[in-house]
């Protein structure tokens, strides 16, 4: 803190040492799972989880050291590596954080104008790959959990956003989610 308060560890140096800490947890929990310590390499690769999406938030939001396109980005590859490493390590506890994290990102790096087909776009995407993979592991709370989000978003953009001259993207929107769910889920 006082390093902080002082001026002696920038903006940039903070970003740079949270990212580096997070990759580190990653690292470390790799470490940690051939040693069959499955609970503290899960956790340890959660931290790592929360702290990437913690660094990248603060260089947009708080520093503005990165623009939106770069951080909705970086927040959506980390998304996926929590895809991969939950698949791999059948850890549901990493694909849930994955979930909130994805589900989280459009809201870090909100931009000011409204993007119904980006938004959608990127929230399908999540979604097949969630899908995927709660029927890969045979994990029906994680699909639970992303119709959850969906809906959400789905029912934020309708009661907020939605205008008579958009409403065929909104019916569009929800056709299509629901076909994915049907399909997949």
């Amino acid at each position: 803190k006082y390093s902080i308060e002082q001026g002696l560890i920038s903006p940039t140096m903070r970003v740079a040492l949270g990212l580096l800490v997070g990759i580190g947890c990653l690292v470390g929990s790799e470490w940690l799972r051939p040693r069959r310590q499955k609970a503290a390499a899960d956790a340890l690769a959660g931290a790592g989880i929360v702290v990437l999406y913690a660094a990248l938030w603060a260089a947009h939001h708080l520093y503005g050291l990165i623009g939106a396109p770069v951080s909705f980005g970086a927040m959506a590859l980390v998304t996926v590596t929590c895809g991969l490493l939950a698949h791999r390590r059948q850890s549901l506890l990493v694909a849930v954080l994955g979930l909130v994290g994805g589900f989280a990102t459009p809201l870090m790096v909100a931009v000011a104008e409204d993007q119904p087909v980006s938004l959608f776009s990127y929230v399908l995407l999540l979604d097949g790959g969630l899908l995927w993979l709660a029927r890969q592991r045979r994990w029906p709370a994680l699909a639970i959990l992303a119709l959850a989000g969906t809906a959400i978003y789905q029912g934020l953009w309708i009661f907020e956003q939605m205008d008579p001259a958009r409403a065929l993207i909104g019916l569009a929107g929800l056709g299509v989610f629901a076909l994915l769910f049907a399909v997949l889920g």
